[in-house]
């Protein structure tokens, strides 16, 4: 009976409702099979297909990340414009193209091209498909769904993987080539999709608005604040993989253990660990419970060092769970931030806040966070438990200051809400 009814509740947190909220969450799945097929084979392909040397691949996929954060902050706008379902379509017909295009990229200059035009157009996405989310869905159930669709994420990225794994063992050039093309099948699959959703009517009442966000200094704070706080993003897939084989000296295969560890917990409990976000203040209050557990996670991840292999591994696997813990609040806090500040005339837009937080981190955080770790080690690991907690402390009147702007700038769209104090 147990066991039965945590079947039953793991089909809930998993399984999105029925119609326009299921449809959405499919299209989300099959990009993240894609995703997980290309992503994970990414380097490979570059080194081995395109010719490129290490030092190639990292400054193409630096490159990469800050058009990603161009398209972020650009493409919100054209959905609050044209509509965010037509955006994504069209987005994703671009991407399928450039992912065509890495099998003809046979150079540096070409390899980076491409990266740069499928990184734009991705992460162009995700400011389209959260103003998408606000669509098919209530305001009471749109952390909900956006939690469904991260632990479906995360499945069919390990999907995607296991089948990258099968084209890398092959190790031919024909099934380097089928990387870049089934990521490219699975996004047109994802338009198919996402044709069947409905459109948003915004584009009228905010075309009078030009950019805002950017120009919107509270706002902007709010959404570096953010970016410190998925900072875990690259402590768990960059500085703990760099720890193990460096300070540790432990096994290499530990490292695909504590990644599939992260992964299940994302899958099995997200949901439950967004409950709460549904509010701003709630989203608030999230966020700094998300940085105690990170710090957590920071402290024994730097205590791992210099021990016996048993107990190092065990410190290292205990801060991998925090670490996760403290991820899965942070993205619930993060949805909920972002669609309580987000106003209706300009969802796109200001809901780009979080993509641009994602690609900031992405531009900055490895590079940071590996020099600052595998230069001081625990004191390293410590400073970076400290910005978690700053940006914690901060991101509450950073929100109340964006909060006051945009009643100011959107007087039909915004009405004050009591939010906690700062701590």
């Amino acid at each position: 009976m147990v066991f039965k009814r945590a079947l039953r509740r793991m089909r809930e947190d998993l399984v999105p409702a029925k119609g326009n909220e299921r449809r959405y969450a499919m299209a989300i799945f099959l990009d993240s099979i894609g995703d997980g097929l290309f992503i994970t084979g990414t380097t490979v392909f570059a080194l081995r297909v395109a010719g490129l040397s290490p030092q190639q691949v990292g400054l193409a996929l630096s490159a990469a990340g800050i058009a990603g954060f161009l398209g972020a902050s650009t493409f919100g706008r054209v959905a609050d414009r044209f509509g965010p379902r037509r955006v994504v379509t069209v987005l994703c017909l671009v991407d399928a193209i450039a992912l065509l295009s890495y099998t003809l990229a046979d150079s540096f200059a070409a390899f980076t091209v491409v990266a740069c035009l499928a990184s734009a157009t991705a992460f162009g996405k995700g400011p389209a498909n959260s103003a998408l989310v606000s669509t098919i869905t209530t305001a009471e159930r749109r952390v909900r769904l956006r939690a469904q669709v991260r632990s479906l994420n995360n499945l069919g990225f390990t999907v995607g993987a296991a089948l990258a794994g099968l084209a890398l063992a092959i190790g031919t050039m024909p099934a380097y080539h089928a990387l870049p093309i089934g990521d490219a099948a699975t996004v047109l699959l994802e338009a198919l999709v996402i044709r069947g959703l409905p459109e948003a009517r915004t584009a009228a009442v905010a075309a009078h608005r030009s950019f805002t966000a950017l120009r919107n200094i509270p706002f902007l704070l709010t959404t570096a604040l953010n970016a410190m706080l998925t900072l875990h993003t690259t402590l768990v897939n960059v500085v703990v993989p760099l720890w193990i084989l460096g300070p540790m000296g432990a096994p290499a295969p530990l490292i695909s253990v504590l990644l599939m560890i992260n992964t299940v917990l994302v899958v099995l409990f997200q949901v439950r660990l967004s409950r709460g976000a549904e509010s701003l203040a709630g989203s608030i209050r999230l966020a700094r419970w998300s940085a105690v557990v990170l710090v957590a996670g920071c402290v024994l991840g730097g205590l791992s060092q210099g021990l016996a292999m048993v107990p190092g591994v065990l410190l290292i696997a205990a801060s991998v769970v925090l670490l996760t813990v403290g991820e899965m609040v942070q993205s619930g806090a993060g949805w909920g931030l972002f669609y309580g500040l987000a106003p209706q005339q300009a969802q796109g837009e200001y809901l780009a806040g979080l993509e641009m937080s994602l690609a900031a981190q992405s531009i900055l955080g490895p590079a940071f966070g590996t020099w600052l770790v595998l230069t001081f080690g625990l004191l390293g690991w410590s400073a970076l438990g400290g910005l978690f907690l700053g940006a914690a402390v901060l991101i509450g009147p950073a929100a109340r200051w964006t909060s006051r702007r945009l009643a100011r700038l959107y007087p039909p769209a915004v009405e004050a809400e009591e939010l906690p104090e700062a701590a």
